[in-house]
């Protein structure tokens, strides 16, 4: 899929925000999808060991596919590729 998003920064006691619009690649098996990423940056532990940063949200069907309705919502959580191995 093909992915477009805004992050919109932290504010005073908020994390920062992001709002992704997915849409699948033309002669792919994913060519009919499009969904829409809402999602914001999960807290950092003051303790925390070895966090990985993450942002959790959620996700919505914008169009039907597969047989699929529109309009179905699932959870979301996006972890940095990489970071999980780490020390």
């Amino acid at each position: 899929m093909d992915l477009i998003g805004i992050i919109t920064p932290a504010a005073p006691g908020g994390p920062a925000h992001v709002h992704i619009t997915g849409s699948g690649r033309p002669g792919t098996p994913t060519a009919d999808y499009f969904y829409d990423y809402d999602g914001s940056l999960t807290e950092q532990w003051p303790n925390g060991v070895k966090q990985v940063p993450a942002i959790t949200g959620s996700t919505i069907r914008v169009k039907p596919h597969d047989g699929r309705p529109a309009g179905v919502v699932a959870s979301i959580i996006v972890v940095k590729a990489g970071l999980a191995q780490q020390g």
